[in-house]
């Protein structure tokens, strides 16, 4: 799992965790917006508009380094469902079986 301290994000605290468990996934997405304007943007762009508003919202999770099972646990499903969701998240990225998701998600926008 990632430390979340040294998260790509530099105003998280100890306590983000717990926020993002009980955050609307719209203020996580302004909180984003505000850091990284062109972030899902550019997310639109590198698929070639395939996306979805849930495939975002995957993206976002990913993106904060959040693991499976706390994805899993934000949206009540189980982390297999997380696993074959990612896999699918590739495929529309044109991405292959053995890259990284999360750090592709990274490399959208520095």
């Amino acid at each position: 799992m990632s430390n979340l301290s040294t998260n790509i994000f530099p105003i998280i605290g100890s306590g983000f965790l717990t926020s993002l468990l009980n955050a609307d996934f719209e203020d996580i997405r302004w909180q984003i917006s505000q850091l990284h304007p062109n972030f899902f943007q550019r997310l639109m762009e590198k698929s070639n508009n395939k996306l979805t508003a849930l495939d975002l919202r995957y993206c976002a999770y990913i993106y904060l380094q959040m693991s499976t099972k706390q994805i899993a646990q934000v949206l009540h499903i189980e982390a297999q469902s997380v696993r074959m969701f990612k896999y699918r998240l590739k495929q529309k990225f044109e991405l292959t079986k053995e890259s990284d998701l999360e750090q592709f998600l990274r490399s959208i926008e520095p």
